[in-house]
């Protein structure tokens, strides 16, 4: 590889670059980094090429040889970087058009609240994107709007410029703390998680639903059974590398959520063919 031509090779990793096997952090320079592609081969051969689904033991932790989990990894000082790209990764993810421009809100939402009830919780929201853009489309629809993420996360917004949304710290490993919600709302939470967690941060919110009336409004990739799309499928080998998880195909999106006791009501396309938001409430 030392004798390759240089125009060839910056053709090569602007390929990679778009791809998301590697970050882009100038012109003609690049982060290899990222992902634990390079290592996946290894790691698989490691776990007799067992499907992934133990979060304690991932390619990631194999490639950069580390016992963090991901979400560990990037908040420690040195990976700076990697945390930044991580929160514009997020807000890259908010361009497209939203599940609250494309469902019909009336029908999800049916059922009235006022102004001193809870509509709308954003579990995992980070710093709030999804829920800003909710309120902004919606900005006459009564009902309190929560946002919570792990303290950190929220400790970092400015309370004032949020409103009329609420910070909230809270980890969804642990009960769901506000009450009675209208809805509960996941966004590209639970394919960060193998099944087990997954089941786990759904069994969190049950306690907290109030029968025919709450839902949890479930917004992620749901890869069809046949003909499905780069980019959905892209991402899927992405969510094994980095956390041994998944995307999820519909019959196993039933069978996580039905395994946490709930139901599903419908699956609603959003603004991309594999883009879906899940409707579930008790059974």
């Amino acid at each position: 590889m030392t004798n390759i031509d240089l125009k060839l090779m910056a053709r090569f990793l602007k390929f990679l670059a778009t791809d998301g096997l590697i970050t882009e952090t100038g012109v003609d320079h690049y982060d290899t980094l990222t992902l634990g592609y390079f290592n996946l081969g290894e790691f698989l051969d490691s776990t007799n090429w067992k499907n992934p689904t133990d979060k304690d033991v991932s390619a990631f932790k194999l490639d950069f040889k580390t016992d963090l989990h991901y979400f560990d990894w990037i908040t420690r000082p040195e990976n700076k970087f990697q945390l930044e790209a991580f929160h514009n990764h997020m807000k890259f993810k908010t361009l497209g058009e939203k599940w609250y421009q494309t469902v019909p809100l009336e029908e999800i939402l049916r059922k009235g609240t006022d102004q001193n009830e809870v509509l709308l919780v954003d579990v995992g929201g980070g710093s709030g994107h999804d829920l800003i853009g909710f309120h902004k489309h919606n900005p006459g629809i009564p009902g309190r709007l929560i946002l919570q993420d792990l303290p950190e996360t929220i400790q970092t917004l400015n309370v004032d410029e949020m409103k009329p949304i609420e910070p909230m710290g809270h980890n969804f490993f642990t009960p769901q703390s506000v009450q009675y919600a209208k809805a509960y709302y996941l966004k590209m939470v639970l394919h960060d998680w193998p099944d087990s967690q997954g089941v786990e941060i759904l069994k969190n919110l049950k306690p907290a639903m109030k029968p025919g009336y709450s839902k949890i409004l479930i917004n992620e990739i749901v890869i069809p059974e046949t003909d499905a799309d780069w980019f959905s499928t892209s991402v899927d080998i992405l969510m094994m590398v980095v956390h041994s998880s998944a995307e999820r195909r519909e019959k196993e999106w039933r069978a996580l959520i039905e395994s946490a006791g709930l139901s599903v009501v419908k699956i609603w396309t959003c603004g991309s063919a594999s883009e879906k938001l899940v409707e579930v409430e008790l059974p």
